[in-house]
């Protein structure tokens, strides 16, 4: 299983050059970006790279019985 991450590279000046997150599909990349571009301010600019047009697997949940 990949890692999930999210990498903020802050350039000399202090400014922040790049948010990126590794390991999602979908719009779970998003979702992880999101909180952090909210504190950060307004996003100029947005990559979508191609882990976005993957669908996200399915958590599946097991039903145990107590004996």
């Amino acid at each position: 299983m990949q890692s999930k991450g999210v990498d903020v590279t802050i350039g000399t000046d202090g400014n922040v050059e790049k948010i990126e997150a590794f390991g999602f599909a979908g719009k779970g990349c998003i979702a992880a970006t999101e909180p952090i571009e909210k504190v950060l301010g307004r996003v100029t600019n947005r990559v979508i790279k191609p882990e976005m047009n993957k669908r996200q697997p399915l958590q599946q949940e097991r039903n145990t019985q107590r004996n």
